[in-house]
């Protein structure tokens, strides 16, 4: 069985200020909580603040995840009588996988911190859905998620657009929406079903820094050409749900890519 890596005394103290901020309000610690102890610790971070702020209106949301003891999470370094919310436990153990692939015994607060906040990668994303830039037709469901698709193949530097830039354009909508829930707005009567395509791939272990890294690494042959253009299936979606089925169901380069990931060919 692999150590799980204990935290550091940095990490420890930050912990338990977290700790004490879920205390005051009588529930679990969650992501605001460990935010906010990282903003008040030495490191004063401006993207662990800005985090902290925005993931005040996901509070609700993670308070109705099933909790987690953290001795279940942390092992004999969780403290008794202290419960961490699913989104709080998977960054906790997402800070442990870094320390262990760096070879560290114990994690820090970086681990923690970078476990915590967007993919550096996803921050074009976040700027435009934040308003910090804007597309030519403006950030709107389908439009959006045309353009997006497109700037994710300027991003890797492809000429050619395929559906493996669809699939990242549906994760990375998914990964900053599900941090910044208050500030990304959506359009039309039912701009949650824009996160559902998202959602489900996330279930199935797949994000936008495993596809990146497929794709950065070519562990994945994928096919020359997708079975139709891009914008047809971008033309016919109304929803991410339906469009990630679509894609799955024909032999198109995003199903080659997450079947690698998954190691999963009957993915309904």
């Amino acid at each position: 069985m692999v150590a799980v890596p204990e935290p550091d005394r940095s990490a420890r103290a930050v912990l338990a200020a977290a700790a004490r901020r879920a205390r005051e309000k009588g529930g679990a610690v969650g992501t605001r909580h460990l935010l906010t102890a990282l903003r008040d610790d030495a490191w004063r971070d401006t993207e662990a603040a800005e985090a902290a702020e925005a993931a005040e209106a996901a509070e609700a949301a993670e308070a109705a995840e099933r909790t987690i003891a953290a001795r279940d999470v942390l092992g004999n370094s969780g403290r008794r009588n202290v419960s961490y919310t699913g989104a709080a436990a998977r960054a906790l153990t997402a800070a442990m996988e870094l320390a262990r692939r760096e070879g560290a015994s114990r994690f820090g607060t970086a681990h923690l911190l970078r476990a915590l906040l967007l993919d550096p990668r996803l921050h074009p994303t976040r700027d435009i859905l934040l308003g910090r830039a804007r597309y030519a037709r403006g950030p709107v469901q389908q439009p959006w998620l045309t353009e997006e698709t497109h700037e994710q193949a300027r991003r890797r530097g492809d000429r050619t657009v395929g559906t493996e830039h669809i699939l990242l354009a549906v994760l990375a909508l998914h990964e900053v929406a599900r941090r910044y829930p208050h500030l990304v707005r959506l359009r039309g009567p039912f701009p949650t079903r824009w996160y559902a395509g998202g959602e489900r791939l996330a279930h199935r272990g797949i994000d936008y820094a495993s596809v990146h890294h497929a794709l950065d690494t070519d562990t994945v042959r994928l096919p020359p050409t997708d079975p139709r253009p891009p914008s047809h299936y971008l033309e016919t979606t109304t929803d991410t749900a339906p469009l990630v089925t679509t894609l799955l169901h024909e032999n198109t380069r995003a199903r080659h890519l997450i079947e690698h990931l998954t190691r999963d060919s009957d993915m309904p």
